[in-house]
């Protein structure tokens, strides 16, 4: 049986990268020895450090060094070439001491100076955090080349290593062998390890040491290019089942379910759910910048191409900029990629509320830039699939992209909603038949994907119970007026008493409840509220029968009823409306005659004293219109009424317009109202209301009251009938 130092020293050296310490704290915790184990360990420390390429700090030095089999002197010294340095390293802590100068006796010391000056340009262009170093090996007939790059994100959960040595011998500088290792650790939730070796031959064609770091470097760059591809593969394939959690709403995916309505996004560094900006530090304006990425070469990028070293190298040559300052001005791009984490609790929200929707993300990004953005963005993993451009050949706003996406979702166009920052991305979606959004800001396009992914009616109901017994009106200045008229509004058109707050009048009703504000001190009661209470409450027939006989008595010297001494058109239907809701007939018909004459001449278009929009005339004519098939003297204003409806149709408006004259139309037959109903779902808000609108008005100061519950009610309402008919 293994021995616990055996075990521990197992530990130590699979540890994986940048997580020794770690290690070396459970080792402590898990024996019995404690913290007594460590120096039995030293030679796995040994091995781990040779092995992984550990870097190490010399004293009073920022830049890193190598520990390796190949710079090992005696005991635990190691030397460096490039600083002529020689140092001690303790191999638990990795910290350097004792550094003394050394000087490289070789026959090779010429060629070894001139393979790091190279391999240093390399470098510093490809990878950051990087440590090198050149060494001669087998009794200085041979060169050997080390090169590390760590890169360490512990907030992200993970940590990445790579690792390249290289020999070849002096003597027959035809062939270089070596390995590339990668090895990353993914820990989240779980263990997830990536670890490569890729063994390599190269030909060379001289022994000069830009010939050897020439060949070197395009074949890293081959080999990340090939592991690019296949972690893309893996992460829309393998690793998806390995996604457990939604970085926010934290709640499981629930893979079988998805299907239905389909939304894509755009991940790249433009605006929909991340932004970017250029540092400062980079010699490269923010202008230049931003042309080099409209650039034709940056495009043939993104379609993937171009690999990234001929990218870079083509946007030098046509700006003019060295390549290496191109690279660093990527990478600090990148590193600066905020998400906006008000758009991604909108995906969450839909996550949570819609379990059939899938979500896509389709970008124009190249394959390189991808690998990058999986690694640092956990919030990559919210999205069902991702579609980079460099993967597919093509970017949008080419049509052959959005049709290869549709194919690989195997999903109809109408059935996805498509979001984009940029027009003619969405116009180019909105081409093949596919719903476009452009992007403005996260509330908005969060207010019209809940509009077309949730049930609106089930919303607005919401909103009405949410705000139960509170729906007060509101004037142009947000102050509340507490009336009974839009109270016994929204009562009619839902049939819900629990949602409204009346103030209850034995006979006739008064428009206020309590003190009237905005007007004078004392206010009458009203024709109009009074009808519309009659109509809408349970009253006995002899209470409204002495009613309707005094509004008999208030008419004025043309047979108009009139309302505190003013004629109004509205309050003239309603009354009307009143008179044949308890069988009395056309009782005024002076003011039937007057209601036909303003909708033949259309004088409703601007309103009426009381009433803000021509949609409120119409609507209760149209409910007046109902009493037709008894009341043979409303037939002709119905058919007028039809044509009159014909002429409103998708004319702009409010959404309690929209939805009055969606009501009107439906009443009476006419059902040519996709276009005002698409328009009326599109205006629903964030919380399932719709906009308090003008219902009413005051007759002298002409200021408006307008109620949200009214218009919520109003527009599910619409909606319904939409759905029945």
């Amino acid at each position: 049986m293994a021995s616990t130092v055996d075990i521990a020293s197992s530990f130590i050296e699979g540890a994986p990268p940048g997580e020794l310490a770690d290690v070396v704290a459970d080792v402590k915790t898990l024996t019995s020895n404690g913290a007594d184990i460590i120096p039995s360990l030293a030679p796995a420390f040994e091995r781990y450090n040779e092995t992984q390429l550990a870097t190490v700090k010399l004293p009073g030095a920022s830049q890193e060094v190598l520990i390796s089999e190949y710079n090992k002197l005696d005991g635990n010294r190691y030397f460096d070439v490039e600083s002529q340095t020689s140092f001690e390293v303790d191999h638990v802590t990795q910290e350097a001491s004792a550094a003394q100068s050394y000087v490289l006796d070789s026959q090779n010391a010429d060629l070894i100076k001139s393979l790091l000056k190279s391999l240093g340009a390399h470098a510093r262009e490809h990878y950051p955090n990087c440590a090198y170093g050149v060494y001669p090996i087998e009794n200085d007939s041979a060169v050997a080349i080390l090169l590390v790059s760590n890169r360490y994100s512990p907030n992200n959960f993970w940590n990445g290593r790579f690792r390249a040595t290289y020999q070849f011998p002096v003597s027959e500088p035809t062939t270089v062998t070596g390995k590339i290792q990668v090895d990353v650790h993914y820990y989240e939730d779980g263990n997830v390890a990536l670890n490569t070796n890729k063994p390599l031959n190269l030909s060379v064609s001289s022994l000069s040491a830009e010939s050897i770091i020439s060949r070197i470097a395009t074949a890293e760059r081959d080999y990340q290019e090939d592991l690019n591809r296949a972690f893309v593969q893996m992460a829309e394939g393998a690793f998806k089942g390995l996604r457990r959690q939604l970085p926010i709403t934290r709640q499981k995916v629930e893979w079988e379910k998805v299907g239905g309505y389909r939304l894509g996004q755009d991940i790249s560094g433009g605006g929909v759910i991340s932004t970017w900006d250029l540092p400062e530090d980079t010699v490269i304006s923010a202008q230049i910048f931003k042309r080099m990425l409209i650039s034709q070469t940056w495009s043939d990028y993104e379609r993937g191409k171009l690999n990234q070293d001929s990218c870079y190298q083509r946007l030098a040559e046509d700006f003019g900029i060295d390549s290496a300052e191109i690279a660093h001005a990527v990478r600090q791009a990148r590193e600066s990629l905020v998400t906006d984490t008000a758009f991604m609790n909108i995906i969450s929200e839909i996550r949570a509320g819609a379990s059939h929707i899938a979500i896509f993300a389709m970008s124009n990004i190249s394959q390189p830039d991808y690998a990058a953005l999986l690694l640092d963005h956990r919030e990559m993993c919210s999205f069902d699939r991702v579609f980079p451009s460099g993967c597919y050949g093509t970017r949008k706003p080419e049509l052959s992209f959005y049709n290869k996406v549709l194919r690989e979702i195997d999903t109809p166009p109408e059935n996805v909603i498509f979001v984009d920052d940029q027009l003619e991305n969405v116009i180019s979606a909105q081409s093949i038949g596919i719903h476009g959004i452009v992007y403005t800001n996260a509330a908005e396009v969060g207010r019209q994907l809940r509009n077309l992914i949730f049930d609106p009616v089930e919303r607005g109901r919401g909103f009405l119970r949410r705000n139960a017994g509170q729906l007060h009106s509101i004037t142009e200045a947000n102050q509340i007026v507490r009336e009974n008229f839009s109270q016994l509004l929204i009562l009619e058109a839902t049939g819900d008493k629990s949602l409204v707050s009346l103030e209850y009048h034995q006979k006739s009703w008064n428009f206020f409840q309590g003190n009237p504000i905005l007007t004078t001190e004392t206010f009458p009661d009203d024709v109009g509220t009074t009808s519309l209470a009659l109509m809408t409450l349970p009253t006995d027939t002899k209470t409204a029968n002495l009613l309707l006989d005094e509004i008999s008595g208030l008419v004025n010297a043309d047979g108009i009823v009139t309302t505190r001494e003013r004629i109004d058109p509205v309050v003239c239907v309603n009354v009307l409306r009143l008179f044949c809701t308890y069988g009395r007939g056309i009782a005024l018909p002076l003011t039937l005659q007057w209601v036909y004459d303003v909708l033949a001449h259309r004088a409703y278009l601007n309103g009426t004293r009381y009433y803000a929009t021509p949609e409120s005339f119409l609507y209760f004519v149209g409910q007046l219109c109902r009493f037709s098939t008894g009341v043979l003297a409303l037939r002709p204003l119905e058919t007028l009424l039809i044509d009159r409806l014909k002429e409103r149709l998708q004319v702009k408006a409010d959404p309690l317009s929209l939805a009055m004259r969606i009501l009107t139309c439906l009443s009476v037959g006419v059902t040519q109202i996709e276009v005002d109903l698409r328009e009326l779902l599109a205006m629903q808000c964030e919380d399932g209301s719709w906009e308090p609108c003008p219902f009413t008005r005051y007759g002298l100061s002409k200021v408006s009251i307008g109620n949200r519950g009214l218009t919520t009610a109003f527009a599910v309402k619409a909606v319904e009938m939409c759905r029945g008919s």
